[in-house]
């Protein structure tokens, strides 16, 4: 069974020149292949390798599963994500560097059903996770999550009430804002776990409440809280 080794060797010349001189008669060097070239290899591939050190998101391997073939990857974290979440052993494997051989063994000995089943996992992993509607749901997303505004709460301190005055406006007055003005929505107290509503009357001391500001809009704004100390003195 040929080991075909694909791609080009811009940046290190010298050294695919020793490998080729290397690789035996069942090691097969194209070079680059593109467009129809290349998918006519994936057809007929067991499985796709990719041994290098260094990546960034690997693409080359996504077109492989795509294609259903089966891949294995080195142990670096780009391939650890690429295979992560139920991948491993699914799709393909990561191999560590001692583990080649017995990893191209297994490929050799690995019955064609078996392959076959490991190569539409690919194909659906690719479709679930990688295909465009996947990638832009999941950055819609983010960004509905990472663009909600955080408002900011003024709550002043409020002047000291004499011991028996009830709760009113005056002191429950907090108030919500955003860059574009004002935020509707609706503000809750609390002492700690004391609900507090106008018409409370509170024991002589300082109260810390908090006040906890519910957007009518949550789609734009998120939840926001801020506390303040309220006194009261003996009458």
């Amino acid at each position: 069974m040929p080991l075909v080794i694909t791609g080009g060797d811009t940046y290190a010349e010298a050294h695919g020149r020793a490998l080729r001189d290397m690789g035996g008669a069942g090691v097969i060097f194209t070079g680059p292949r593109h467009g129809a070239a290349r998918d006519a290899l994936y057809t007929h591939a067991r499985a796709f390798i990719l041994p290098s050190h260094l990546e960034g998101f690997p693409l080359a391997p996504l077109e492989a599963m795509s294609a259903g073939v089966p891949i294995l990857l080195s142990d670096i974290p780009p391939h650890h994500e690429l295979l992560g979440l139920g991948g491993e052993g699914v799709c393909g494997w990561i191999v560590p560097d001692d583990g080649w051989p017995e990893a191209l063994r297994r490929v050799v000995e690995r019955a064609p059903e078996a392959l076959r089943e490991m190569g539409d996992a690919c194909r659906q992993r690719v479709a679930e996770r990688y295909s465009w509607d996947a990638i832009a749901d999941r950055t819609l997303a983010v960004n509905i999550t990472a663009t909600r505004e955080l408002p900011v709460i003024t709550w002043a301190n409020p002047a000291s009430i004499p011991y028996g005055t009830a709760l009113s406006a005056t002191q429950l007055n907090a108030a919500a804002a955003a860059f574009a003005g004002a935020v509707p929505g609706t503000f809750t107290y609390a002492e700690s776990s004391t609900p507090r509503a106008t018409g409370d009357v509170l024991g002589v001391g300082t109260h810390t409440l908090v006040a906890t500001f519910t957007p009518t809009d949550a789609a734009t704004y998120t939840t926001a809280a801020d506390s303040s100390d309220i006194v009261v003195i003996r009458a």
